[in-house]
Parts: C-alpha cells; sequence; structure tokens
C-alpha cells in the first residue's frame, strides 16, 4: 500500500487508549506520518471544546473535523471555519418526532454559546455531567443559539443504540441522525456527517479520496471509512462498522492506530 496524503481519525474508541489520554506510541507514529509528508487531522463527535484536549496532545495539521462533520475547526486560529446549524423549526419538528416514538427522550444542543439542555433534563445525570453545560429556559431556547447538533438520551439510561436504525428512519429527510454511543442519538443538519466535511477539507488541499486513509469504530464514522480510500475499522468497532471497513486493526486500548501506522511505515 502506498503512503496515504491524508490520516483521518475517530477520538474516542479509536485513537484514545485512555480517558481522554493519546499514549505516547500514538503520538510518536503521528508525529513520524507528519514527518513523511503526510497530512493528519480528527474526526469526532466532539464539539471543539471537548475536542481541544485531545488536539493539545497530537502532532496534526491546522485543523480538526467536529460535532460528526457540522464545524471545522482552524486549531491555530482558535476559531470556526464552517458551520452548519439545524435550523429551529426543523429542530423542534424533529424532537417532537422522537418524542412520538419515545416519550422518555430528553434532548440538548450544542451550540455555538455553549452545551445546552432543555427544562425537563434539569435534574437528569447526564445533562448535569456535561462539561459546562446550561439548563435552556425553554425547549425553544435550545436553538436561541446556532445549534450544529441536537443530542438525545433516554430519562431512565436507557441504551438507544439499538433503536438508533428505527429513529434515524423516523426523522428521515429531516436531519442526519447516528450515535457514537449505547446511551445517545446525535442528528446534524441534513447531508452533514464526518466524510462530507473531510471531502471538503480534500477538495481544499487538493486530495482524492483515494488517497485518505480512515480509522474509525462507532456508526457515526461508516460514511467517512466508506468515502476514503481505505477505511479501517479498530478491533472493538461495532459489528457494522467491521462489515464496510477495507481493514482491521486491533482495539484501541491495544493501540491499533499506532500499530497500523508502524507497520505502514515499515513498509517505505
Amino acid at each position: 500500500m502506498a503512503l496515504p496524503k491524508l490520516i483521518v481519525s475517530d477520538v474516542d474508541g479509536t485513537l484514545l487508549t485512555g480517558f481522554n489520554e493519546v499514549n505516547k506510541r500514538t503520538r510518536d507514529v503521528l508525529g513520524r506520518c507528519i514527518d513523511a509528508g503526510i497530512k493528519v487531522i480528527l474526526a469526532t463527535g466532539r464539539p471543539p471544546v471537548t475536542a481541544k484536549v485531545i488536539i493539545e496532545q497530537i502532532p496534526h495539521s491546522g485543523i480538526a473535523i467536529c460535532a460528526n462533520g457540522a464545524i471545522t475547526y482552524d486549531i491555530e486560529q482558535d476559531s470556526v471555519t464552517q458551520h452548519d446549524n439545524i435550523d429551529q423549526s426543523v429542530g423542534l419538528e424533529v424532537i417532537n418526532i422522537l418524542r412520538a416514538v419515545e416519550p422518555q427522550l430528553l434532548f440538548g444542543t450544542a451550540t455555538s454559546s455553549g452545551l445546552w439542555y432543555e427544562p425537563m433534563a434539569a435534574d437528569d445525570g447526564n445533562a448535569k455531567a456535561w462539561p459546562i453545560a446550561n439548563c435552556a429556559p425553554s425547549i425553544e431556547a435550545l436553538f436561541a443559539h446556532p445549534a450544529f447538533k441536537l443530542i438525545g438520551w433516554h430519562a431512565k439510561n436507557e441504551p438507544l443504540a439499538s433503536r438508533g436504525p428505527e429513529l434515524a428512519q423516523a426523522v428521515a429527510g429531516k436531519v442526519y441522525l447516528t450515535w457514537s454511543g449505547e446511551h445517545w442519538v446525535e442528528m446534524s443538519s441534513l447531508g452533514v456527517n464526518k466524510a462530507t466535511a473531510v471531502e471538503r477539507v480534500c477538495a481544499q488541499w487538493g486530495i482524492e479520496a483515494n488517497d485518505v486513509l480512515a480509522f474509525g469504530d462507532m456508526p457515526n464514522d461508516i460514511e467517512m471509512l466508506e468515502w476514503a480510500g481505505t477505511g479501517v475499522a479498530m478491533g472493538n468497532a461495532t459489528p457494522d462498522v467491521l462489515a464496510i471497513a477495507d481493514a482491521v486493526t486491533e482495539a484501541h486500548y491495544e493501540n491499533g492506530v499506532a500499530r497500523y501506522l508502524e507497520k505502514l511505515l515499515a513498509q517505505h
């Protein structure tokens, strides 16, 4: 396999080997990739405010894809260069649709002013655990500031991943719905995902899809892994991710990304 021109990696369950930790082995091999002329970026479901702790640990090429593709973040300038927001009327319609499917759903948003959760979630442990999150005065106020991500979870903390396809079907044609964990569903503006954001960056840098190597583990990585010339699933990836991957590496806690890149560099 030829060396790629771009490496793009998911964060949680992929690049991290511990809580908010990229270990030295992974940092070192990413640095070697950059020294070899390969660009390196992250593509995460996190908003910039919670992605920064990871970005600060790794060698990178100046930008990061955040919020499942809704945000392109300029690291050096600490600014957002591209954002795709959910219209308030669409967001409220989606909330009503999903509540009709599952009345126990609670909702929050990631916005230009921070993270917000609805009044019904004021006493919910999941909402209170969010970093720098605030309770909105009304559900309409979830969209008072440009919202690039709508998040849903169960009031009784029941897993939602198994219901992901059902929930996605309910809001098909209105938003892009995915999930990166058992207990949350995440929504972006229609047509926005990690692949569309990476494709836009590649167009700016003159890089073809065939020259992209991507790593991921969850359904919110599927479009990106399918679009990239080589999509690599982690050993801990969900079955649907493993099914579409071009290759599989070891699990994130076994340094899967580092091991794959070390073997790749050793061939050149």
